[in-house]
Formats: C-alpha cells, structure tokens, sequence
C-alpha cells in the first residue's frame, strides 16, 4: 500500500446547508468538505475585480500567442457592466475567444466574443442582458457596409478581418430588425 497525502479543493455554487435540510445532500460529506470554508462572492459582487481579471487572462494569452493585444477603454466599461452569470470561467472564455477570433491589437467592444445563454434556459438574450451591445454592433456593420459597397473596405474601417465581417454582415441581413 502507498501512503497518498493531498488535499481536496471542492467548489459550489449551491447553497449545501439548504441542500442538507432539503435533504438533497449528506450531512457527512458536507462536514467532511467544510475544514476551511472559503466564500468567493461572484463577480457581480465585486465589479472592481473584473478588469484585472481580464487584464491578467489577456496577459497570458499574450505570452502564449506571441501577440500584443489590449482592451480599449470602452471594452472595459462593456465587461464591466455584465452580469457573468458563469463567474471567471466566463470571462475566461470571453478574452480567450476574442484572442483567437479577432483581428484587433486594441479589443473593442464589437470584437468581444461573448458567451450565449443555453437555448434550454429560457432566455434568448444573450448573457449581456440587453441586446444593446448586439443591436450596436449590426448597426455598424450594416452602416460600414453601405457606406462603402466593399465588405474588404467595410472590414478595414472597422478594424476586423474580411471573413469575420462577412459572417456578421450575413447574420445582421439574415436577422429582422
């Protein structure tokens, strides 16, 4: 036999102790888990965190693609005002999309590849909340469009590549207003 020494890291999101008087968890377990409870508040607790956050997942995202990219000071008023219902994991995946899907050294607000809701859930909003965001972006795509009868110079002016806005402008031609 080999002796094993380690530590169980345990997360939830549940409230266990209302879980145990509903009888949907073991009292045991729970004591067994409960050494050293640390209490996380979400990040729409503590807005403050979010852009060091960001900031720290762009660095090493940085590092590891070997390109310099930043968030403008719009993008960070955006992901400061949304609720990240999935928490760090969220945001996490936010920066990580927006690194690989975007073209832009300075991320703006229209770059920022944001999460969807699970169609199951009940809500067809997007996790920003609003559609404000979404309704921003296909005005200023449908305008740079329009504006230049190109969709190279119409990517170009917008700072994304040709493919990406070609996607985007379908989307926004194919969606009623």
């Amino acid at each position: 036999m080999v002796p094993v020494d380690f530590r169980l890291i345990a997360a939830t999101n549940q409230d266990l102790e209302e879980k145990i008087a509903a009888g949907a968890f073991r009292k045991d377990l729970f004591f067994r888990l409960s050494v050293l409870p640390i209490r996380i508040p979400p990040l729409r607790e503590r807005p403050e965190d979010i852009v060091a956050i960001a900031n720290y997942f762009l660095a090493k995202l940085n590092a590891e693609y070997r390109v310099l990219k930043s968030l403008s000071p719009r993008s960070i008023q955006l992901l400061k005002s949304l609720p990240w219902p999935g928490n760090v994991r969220e945001l996490k995946n936010c920066i990580e999309r927006t690194m690989i899907l975007s073209d832009a050294e300075s991320i703006e607000p229209e770059d920022l590849m944001m999460s969807e809701v699970p169609a199951d859930s009940g809500n067809t909003e997007s996790v920003t909340g609003s559609n404000e965001v979404e309704e921003f972006e296909k005005q200023l795509i449908l305008k740079a469009h329009k504006k230049h009868q190109s969709t190279r110079k119409a990517a170009n002016e917008l700072g994304m590549s040709q493919s990406r806005f070609m996607r985007k402008l379908k989307k926004y031609r194919d969606c009623p207003s």
